[in-house]
């Protein structure tokens, strides 16, 4: 084999590793969500309360914006 073509196949397994660990940590994600918005109905008076007024609440951002925050911090 080629070192060009090689280096292409390094370069095409990269990428789908990239792939298969973008889909785990969507998953890890979907788990998180959910523990959170379990989390913010255990407080006492919230249960009645839309779950961005819970969060509002309790001082908390939704997990996208954390996410956001915390790639920003790694700059």
């Amino acid at each position: 084999m080629s070192q060009q073509c090689a280096q292409g196949a390094k370069k095409a397994n990269g990428i789908l590793a990239c792939i298969r660990n973008s889909v785990a940590r969507r998953k890890d994600i979907g788990v998180l969500k959910q523990v959170q918005r379990r989390r913010t109905e255990l407080g006492e008076g919230l249960e009645s309360k839309f779950y961005e007024e819970r969060l509002r609440e309790l001082d908390l951002f939704r997990l996208k914006m954390r996410k956001l925050r915390g790639d920003l911090m790694t700059l």
